[in-house]
């Protein structure tokens, strides 16, 4: 579920960290693991954000019924989407308040974010238009998607709660929000339901374990060979001083050269482009230009020397 691109930047911020703060190898690699499994807790913290904020206009619905003049839809509120079935599926699931449980995943402590999404959605016409819907599984499952396609994306407040939580989530938000997503889409009203029915299904963290084999030789190949692919950015930079070229693209070319010497069913355009577009995200200005000719020339090289075969 961890696409190989968030791998692989995971893998460079492990190495970059071990880099800039000295650390042992192991440490860079206990690093790595961390900050995958941080990554995939953002996928359960995302899916709770929807569970949480229908508690939240429950709470505003009923408080409103004590308005000191109080209109007749302040006294009968429509509950729909408090009792909102996929919601309800989320709150029974044994899956996912297994992993919450063990996870602390919570919104209790930003709870002004949850409040201020609740108030925003009972203000909405895309709410007042679910509540003139039918009221049944489909339109409730595509209520909750909405909300995430309508209401997760730009609010800086989430954001910036998110990224108090955990720092490894600054970057990831709408890569697992589409994950959350596809998940809500993919649940059926038969899940959660009687005894014995069977359990919401939600993504692994890895699509295959060959994925969790790439990112930890991924980071290893570097780590053990820094050395050596270092001589190689050096061969080809004779008319360039080395030590003036920006830290995060070493780090960015020294994982390119891993994944060109360590996975030779990975073709050599998918590797280049790979890191020429993580360059352009995480290192300076004109980074994935300069990322893009250096990668090239020690791929040359490697090829010329039987090193790797790939073109």
């Amino acid at each position: 579920m961890i696409s190989r691109r968030l791998l692989r930047i995971l893998a460079m911020k492990a190495l970059y960290q071990q880099g800039m703060g000295g650390s042992s190898v192991a440490d860079a690699r206990r690093a790595l693991n961390f900050s995958i499994y941080k990554s995939y807790e953002l996928y359960f913290q995302m899916l709770d954000l929807v569970v949480s904020v229908a508690a939240e206009v429950e709470v505003v619905l009923n408080q409103r019924k004590n308005k000191l003049r109080p209109t007749d839809a302040d006294l009968n509120p429509s509950m729909r989407f408090p009792e909102n079935r996929v919601v309800a599926q989320l709150r029974r699931s044994e899956a996912f308040n297994d992993f919450k449980s063990k996870n602390g995943i919570s919104w209790q402590d930003h709870a002004e974010v949850v409040h201020r999404l609740a108030l925003n959605l009972l203000e909405s016409d895309y709410y007042a238009a679910y509540l003139r819907s039918d009221d049944n599984y489909d339109s409730d499952r595509e209520f909750v998607s909405e909300f995430y396609l309508r209401y997760v994306d730009d609010f800086a407040m989430l954001y910036d709660a998110l990224e108090e939580m955990s720092g490894y989530w600054t970057d990831e938000v709408e890569y697992f929000t589409s994950f959350v997503i596809k998940s809500v889409r993919s649940f059926k009203p038969q899940m959660c339901g009687e005894p014995g029915s069977p359990d919401l299904c939600f993504f692994p963290m890895y699509k295959d374990a060959s994925d969790a084999d790439f990112v930890k030789r991924l980071l290893s190949g570097a780590l053990d060979n820094r050395d050596r692919y270092m001589g190689y950015i050096e061969e080809v930079t004779r008319n360039w001083d080395a030590e003036r070229i920006a830290y995060m693209d070493k780090v960015i070319i020294l994982l390119g050269i891993s994944e060109l010497e360590n996975f030779p069913d990975i073709p050599l355009k998918v590797t280049l482009d790979e890191y020429i577009e993580i360059s352009k995200y995480y290192s300076t200005q004109g980074s994935s230009v300069y990322v893009n000719g250096m990668l090239d020339k020690i791929a040359s090289l490697l090829c010329e020397r039987g090193i790797v075969e790939k073109r």
